[in-house]
């Protein structure tokens, strides 16, 4: 069942509720009012029989029957002293709804006086059949004006469903066309609605899938790139080194099985996404990072003060800052120099590494992000440095050196010693 058909029908149900409680409240008042019309037309004939058996004189002749009231005057003896022709009444007269001869009627009484002594009773009865046909009528309308408003409402409600609705159909027939190579975005309604706003946020997520996809096939061809070539060099060097070569073999496939290490790290860093990765948290000297640094990438010229304290951990800083000491090695090329230089600020340690190679481009920011390489890398070292820096609370900065070639600088915050925290120092 369709959302529209569902809204008509729950829209007809509600009109016919509504018609039905207001109806049955204006049927129940309209046939409160014929009845006191009814009962006040009885009082009045009544009255004008009694006036006439109880005061003949002032009465000028009203003692005459009145037309359609039945009418029956008895003594106390219980003799009818006068009678509607054909009338034929038995039993005691009484007032309210009863039954003469078959006919349904609702009489009324009055006492025969003359002279202060009543003689008899006067019954004065009028025949229901009138308002009893009106009470009918009323209640056959107003079932007949449920009906038709039910009718007519859910009519209505199909209409202004299949018209307010129809973007919502659309998008619906839109969706079912869609395929895994085919997702395109949904025709939007032609009102700003409810309806508008859950096409719109459709489309944003079919973008956002098409988005990941592309990202998740460029991601498998740069997998593929980069660890393609060092694999087949790794290949050669150990086929080499199987045969009797020489030493320096055996030296390179090593440096290249670190390289792909690195390189698979960075992957699964960047194939992550979202996810952070929980860092162990040590306390330690910064002098350790340099000793591992040193061994990872040759040819860098430590300085600063190395035996500073940090609190980090260990694996990821080293690997952030052995891929910015990477990216500056390829730069500055094999005869150019690259520096490292730790900084001790108030609030924050400082990394600053430099290169003497041809600088940054005019964008700088574009190199840290994913599979953005101006060098024979993948392009991942420089966004994963940022997003593990970030994750220490950190941050990294870029800038072309005034003399020439790039500086890239750290920052972590400075651990913070017990005395600064206002505790006592242990001896």
């Amino acid at each position: 069942m369709s959302l529209r058909l569902r809204l008509s029908l729950l829209y007809s149900l509600l009109a016919l509720l509504a018609v039905l409680a207001v109806g049955a409240l204006s049927t129940t008042l309209l046939i409160g009012a014929l009845k006191r019309q009814f009962l006040h037309r009885l009082s009045d004939q009544a009255d004008a029989v009694a006036a006439g058996f109880n005061h003949p004189q002032a009465a000028l002749g009203a003692r005459a029957l009145p037309s359609g009231a039945l009418v029956s005057v008895v003594s106390l003896s219980g003799k009818t002293i006068v009678a509607t022709p054909g009338l034929r009444v038995t039993g005691p007269l009484r007032s309210g709804p009863v039954t003469v001869d078959g006919a349904a009627l609702w009489a009324t009484t009055r006492r025969w006086v003359v002279g202060g002594a009543q003689l008899g009773q006067i019954w004065v009865a009028l025949p229901r059949s009138s308002l009893d046909s009106a009470i009918l009528l009323s209640w056959q309308v107003l079932v007949l004006g449920a009906l038709i408003a039910a009718v007519l409402t859910g009519l209505a409600g199909w209409w202004a469903g299949r018209s307010l609705l129809r973007g919502l159909g659309d998008a619906a027939e839109a969706a079912d066309r869609l395929g895994a190579e085919q997702a395109g975005p949904l025709p939007l309604p032609r009102y700003r609605d409810e309806v508008h706003r859950l096409v719109s946020a459709i489309n944003r997520l079919i973008q956002g899938l098409k988005a990941e996809q592309a990202f998740e096939k460029r991601f498998l061809a740069q997998v593929a790139h980069e660890l393609g070539a060092p694999l087949t060099a790794l290949q050669g060097y150990l086929e080499r080194a199987a045969r009797g070569g020489s030493s320096r073999d055996l030296l390179m496939a090593t440096k290249l099985a670190s390289e792909l290490q690195f390189a698979a790290q960075d992957l699964l860093q960047v194939g992550r996404g979202a996810t952070e990765p929980n860092l162990i948290w040590h306390y330690l000297s910064a002098e350790q990072i340099r000793e591992r640094l040193g061994r990872l990438v040759e040819g860098v010229q430590f300085a600063g003060d190395w035996k500073q304290p940090v609190l980090c951990d260990p694996d990821r800083l080293v690997q952030a800052l052995r891929n910015v000491l990477a990216n500056a090695r390829r730069a500055a090329g094999p005869e150019g120099q690259v520096r490292a230089c730790l900084e001790s600020r108030e609030a924050e340690l400082v990394f600053r590494i430099t290169d003497d190679g041809p600088g940054l481009p005019e964008d700088a920011e574009q190199l840290f992000a994913p599979f953005v390489s101006r060098s024979a890398s993948a392009g991942l070292g420089l966004a994963v440095a940022r997003q593990l820096i970030a994750l220490h609370g950190g941050r990294i900065e870029a800038r072309n050196l005034p003399v020439g070639g790039a500086e890239f600088c750290l920052f972590l915050p400075k651990p913070q010693s017990e005395e600064e925290e206002g505790e006592p120092a242990p001896d």
